[in-house]
């Protein structure tokens, strides 16, 4: 893939970045499955939070832990192409212009490409990973359910394109336009606690109900710096400036959820982050005279823009209710299996988000014969993007799931898919 593709997604690495709720990089096998309850996965067994109790399968009790449950990477690029090369070639062209006819090339050029790039344009990178030994599920009838423990750290960055117009100075003899890039970004730690228990039966099935305590705590940053200033390639700005304006503030969420589990079905519903809990953004385009430098040009250009940005942002994660919902075949290897965002939400970023996925797979109880699964999964709002699925696990213990979207982009003038997700993890049941 192209050089450009690589050095801006390859920065994300430099910090540890899943978590519940879906919004940012959906972990493990719940990239092909979609958030859904079944037993075989240690991450979707913890999706819902009512599912760790559905999954006592030996008497007395059960104990399940990752090795790395999960670690995941993704890239987004908006319907634009060869972006990047060609915010290159418009700050080289601007720094190069000498005469009024240079300048009424390159507006002839981009005057409208920039109205695109500032709407559709855009580069995201995001990942995720557990921590080492997370979750920890310890189903047993002592405490009549399900306690579990997790921790993980999410991570996006996405550079985006404000436009502006092109001019000439006459009196500097040179172009000018404020045309910038908008970097945003966040890398987010989160811890929980949850339990779950069975609160009904009767002979048709079981009912489960769950909660989750969840603390976040994320360091986010914000960024405007104006083309004509950036001394570097834009993906090399991406990556020098990611974290350049940070701020860390913290938060309690608070998850629910029911499932009800038959012997060929399951149905759930999940409703994340029923209290809203929001984290903060730093503060942009204020107190510019107080700084100096490239700090205090990057507070002025994000100024500038006030009527079109959000100078004092804060990241609310609003509720979302998400519904599942699993049809096994008799031998219970087999499963359809389908997930649903009812509402759409915000990444952390500002990217709105509702997905659906479709799956099915073979959940394989052999040491020996791998399972395997396919699916599909959509973005119904924001991006609309579209991926086929497709994923394994070997040894009942070690995950690799992989979304290809189907959507085409170009880079560098070659194509490439516009988003890709890639997860893999290692987990154990005892």
């Amino acid at each position: 893939m192209g050089r450009k593709l690589l050095l801006a997604g390859a920065f994300l690495w430099l910090f540890p970045v899943v978590g519940h709720g879906g919004t940012l990089h959906p972990p493990g096998s719940t990239l092909t499955l979609g958030n859904v309850s079944h037993n075989q996965s240690l991450l979707a067994s913890v999706q819902n939070p009512a599912a760790g109790a559905a999954a006592l399968e030996k008497k007395g009790g059960q104990y399940r832990f990752g090795i790395l449950s999960s670690i995941g990477f993704g890239y987004e690029f908006g319907d634009v192409d060869n972006l990047l090369d060609e915010l290159d070639d418009l700050s080289d062209l601007l720094d190069d212009a000498s005469t009024l006819q240079d300048v009424e090339d390159i507006k002839e050029r981009f005057d409208e490409a920039l109205v695109d790039m500032s709407r559709d344009g855009y580069l995201k990178v995001q990942g995720g990973v557990h921590v080492p030994l997370m979750p920890i599920v310890m189903t047993h009838s002592l405490w009549q359910g399900s306690i579990t423990f997790d921790a993980s750290y999410q991570g996006q960055a996405r550079l985006g394109v404000l436009d502006d117009p092109i001019a000439w100075d006459e009196v500097r003899g040179e172009a000018v336009t404020n045309t910038s890039l908008y970097l945003k970004g966040a890398v987010i730690r989160q811890i929980s606690l949850g339990y779950s228990r069975q609160v009904w039966e009767n002979h048709f099935g079981t009912l489960y109900a769950g909660a989750r305590l969840k603390h976040y705590e994320g360091d986010f940053s914000k960024n405007v710096i104006a083309l004509m200033d950036a001394d570097d390639d834009v993906a090399d700005v991406f990556e020098d400036e990611f974290d350049a304006n940070q701020r860390t503030s913290s938060a309690l969420g608070v998850d629910a959820g029911v499932l009800w589990v038959a012997h060929l079905y399951r149905l759930g519903a999940t409703v994340n982050n029923l209290n809203s809990p929001s984290l903060s953004y730093p503060a942009i385009g204020t107190g510019c005279d107080s700084l100096s430098g490239s700090a205090q040009d990057n507070c002025n250009t994000a100024a500038y823009f006030s009527n079109r940005i959000n100078l004092r942002e804060k990241y609310e994660m609003e509720p979302q209710l998400q519904v599942e919902g699993t049809l096994y075949h008799p031998n219970r290897q087999w499963v359809v299996s389908a997930s649903l965002d009812a509402n759409p939400v915000y990444d952390a970023v500002g990217d709105e988000v509702q997905w659906f996925t479709l799956s099915t797979a073979y959940l394989s109880e052999s040491w020996v014969i791998p399972g395997y699964r396919f699916g599909y999964r959509k973005n119904l709002t924001g991006s609309e993007l579209s991926y086929v699925t497709t994923g394994f696990t070997l040894f009942r213990t070690f995950n690799l799931d992989i979304a290809y979207g189907l959507d085409r982009i170009e880079v560098d003038d070659d194509e490439y898919p516009r988003s890709i997700m890639v997860n893999l993890g290692f987990d154990l049941t005892f």
